[in-house]
């Protein structure tokens, strides 16, 4: 199955209809998304699409949307799905229709339908749709190619992590195709366990004269048989409800050991805001001198563009009123008589004409004052060359105050993240004490129904052996006996069959395990791949911590050597393409490390989807991704979109990831 096109419509958030493109050719798809942005659920899209049910248990329409509508209103959410597998296109769709009722949603409708094309491209509908994709892909076998890395990593490294490893191991046999020896074994059966081809021929056989019938001895065995197998049941639950405690408990050991964290982190925090009113102060201190230089810059700027027009204004007013021959001294020794020269009263008027004459010639004229302001101005025109200089220095400076703050309040916002993880340690200490109670009683239990399974599988051979003597070979049950020991024979044939095939794929798989750890992984770590297909990892002093970036390797590591190993084996799953559709971790890994995983992981895979809220275009090259999108969100984060990838503009600017 290679994935070509989706069509998602009002899918939880994501309403209204949305297309995506993968790459078919063998290269990354990379889809970007915040946290809480809706890459998990889109992730998620797949598997409600292909085997109709959300993996989280969610809603699968928007409430937001939901509740703003009436009663009796319905929406439609709708999936498409583009795909190709053994060389022929297929087209399926799933449709799901909700309607609000007085007091609840009520699914009233669940439409599905698959067509194939012919060798002529000509599409045709399949009976059975969901049957036919269940086949093409076992729904066992899902999170195994809709790839959760960080629940992926918690469920492979043991005990810890609250899994049912059985699962687990029932996974990784049909993919090697195991289950099928499993289901043969279980078909034929033991003479102890009902409903099996062994108990139905031994319910045949006539008694023989004896103390007790054998039917009763049969009845005794079978009923000891299933109390012994349903506790095992409880056993097995009781193993599951302890790993999960233990997990819880060493996780509460983890955040108790945090307290000097959450420290460190309000230490951290508190510097950070510090940091920040000291770097807006000194915005607000650069930007005051800055508005005080620009004004006296650009007057002085703006006055001597003007220079030229004003000498001409006043060139032409001294012209219109200069009167040829006139200096200074003369004007002032007429002004201090009362009569001109010419021997005529000089009247007020004339007299103010004189005066305003007089102001217009050296050394205070139009002119002067003018030449004056002139070479004043040149010279801070060529100071005001220099400011402009600086005003750029300073808008690059304050810029880069900006970005520090923002960085900063970044921090601040993973810092409160962080904090509100970190409860209350007296609380913590409490809920653990309680847990190593629970885990203590539980152990008990355990011990308790162990010596019980002891008991009835004594019981159970005991009252085996009493029903074999009550059916002695007479002739009428020789022929039953030959074919049990037939169907005996066949079974011991296939466990042999299945056990030499388990441990070869077993020591194929580990070594292909390590063999990738080793590529991706900076650091040297030992592996070992436990019976129920967990992997047990330590260092060289043997201590099994690990980071959560080397967890996260693991698990490519783990679902590379799955797939190195039926590809070497040609298994029936990976004889043909398959999709590795990844919600990867990578927020726990460095540079190198990601490098190193889209280095190698995609010589395994034939088409990889990867959902990322981390930048990795440096990673991925551009002709190895030319499909990119990106999810924006709205500020209440209930409603998203996804969109081709517009660059790391997505990463820089908040405004560019929101929906406006």
């Amino acid at each position: 199955m290679i994935l070509k096109r989706a069509k998602i419509n009002n899918f939880k958030q994501f309403e209204g209809e949305h297309t995506l493109e993968f790459n078919t050719d063998g290269k990354v798809t990379v889809i970007y998304g915040y946290n809480g942005y809706g890459k998990t659920r889109l992730h998620s899209f797949f598997y409600w699409l292909l085997y109709g049910n959300d993996r989280d248990g969610e809603a699968i329409y928007n409430k937001p949307s939901m509740r703003r509508s009436f009663q009796g209103d319905t929406v439609d959410i709708r999936g498409e799905l583009e795909f190709e597998h053994n060389g022929r296109d297929h087209h399926f769709v799933r449709e799901t229709t909700y309607k609000k009722g007085s007091n609840r949603v009520i699914k009233s409708n669940n439409f599905v339908r698959l067509r194939r094309a012919d060798e002529y491209g000509n599409y045709q509908h399949i009976d059975e749709p969901e049957l036919y994709i269940k086949d093409v892909l076992p729904e066992e076998l899902s999170d195994y190619f809709f790839f959760d890395g960080e629940g992926m990593a918690n469920e492979l490294l043991g005990e810890k992590t609250g899994r049912n490893h059985k699962e687990l191991k029932e996974a990784v046999n049909t993919i090697f195709g195991l289950k099928l020896y499993e289901n043969a074994m279980s078909h034929i059966g033991t003479i102890d366990r009902k409903n099996n081809a062994i108990y139905e021929l031994s319910r045949r056989k006539k008694d023989t004269n004896g103390k007790y019938k054998a039917s009763t001895y049969q009845k005794f065995m079978t009923d000891k048989a299933e109390e012994r197998d349903t506790i095992k049941q409880e056993l097995e639950k009781d193993k599951k409800e302890k790993a999960e405690k233990q997990a819880r408990k060493d996780k509460l050991s983890e955040q108790i050991g945090q307290k000097d964290l959450g420290n460190k982190l309000n230490a951290e925090r508190d510097n950070l805001k510090k940091e920040n009113d000291r770097l807006q102060k000194r915005i607000d201190e650069t930007i005051s001198k800055t508005g005080k230089l620009i004004g006296e810059t650009l007057s002085y700027y703006i006055v001597s563009k003007n220079i030229k027009n004003v000498q001409d204004l006043i060139t032409r007013k001294i012209d219109e009123n200069y009167v040829s021959g006139l200096d200074s001294r003369i004007i002032n020794n007429i002004l201090k008589k009362d009569n001109c020269i010419c021997g005529n009263h000089i009247s007020a008027t004339e007299r103010e004409n004189l005066h305003r004459l007089l102001n217009m010639l050296p050394p205070h004229s139009y002119s002067s004052i003018f030449y004056d302001y002139k070479a004043q101005a040149e010279q801070r025109l060529e100071g005001s060359k220099e400011a402009i200089e600086q005003i750029s220095n300073i808008i690059e400076n304050v810029t880069n105050y900006y970005d520090d703050i923002n960085n900063n309040n970044e921090r601040i916002e993973e810092i409160d993240s962080e904090l509100s993880r970190l409860e209350n340690i007296q609380q913590l200490v409490q809920e653990r004490k309680e847990l190593e109670k629970h885990i203590t009683q539980l152990e008990e239990k355990m011990d308790q129904k162990n010596a019980k399974i002891s008991e009835l599988n004594t019981l159970v051979k005991s009252a085996e052996k009493k029903y074999r003597e009550a059916l002695k070979n007479n002739e009428a049950n020789r022929e039953i006996t030959e074919k049990i020991e037939f169907l005996e024979t066949c079974r011991q044939e296939i466990n042999k069959r299945y056990e030499e095939y388990r441990n070869y794929y077993h020591k194929q798989l580990e070594s292909n395990i390590r063999e990738m750890i080793d590529k991706m992984l900076s650091v040297k770590r030992e592996i070992q791949l436990n019976d129920n297909y967990t992997l047990t990892v330590s260092d060289k002093f043997g201590s099994t911590s690990l980071s959560a970036g080397q967890a996260a390797i693991i698990s490519f590591a783990y679902i590379g050597g799955i797939l190195n190993t039926l590809k070497n084996l040609n298994v029936k799953y990976v004889s043909q393409a398959y999709p590795l559709v990844l919600d990867a971790p990578l927020s726990h890994l460095d540079d190198d490390h990601i490098k190193n995983v889209f280095q190698h992981l995609p010589q395994f895979a034939d088409q990889i989807i990867i959902f990322s809220k981390e930048q990795i275009d440096n990673m991925v090259e551009e002709d190895n991704s030319p499909y990119k999108y990106q999810i924006k969100t709205n500020a209440e984060a209930n409603k998203s979109i996804v969109e081709e990838y517009k660059g790391e503009e997505y990463f820089i600017d908040q405004n560019v990831r929101r929906i406006q």
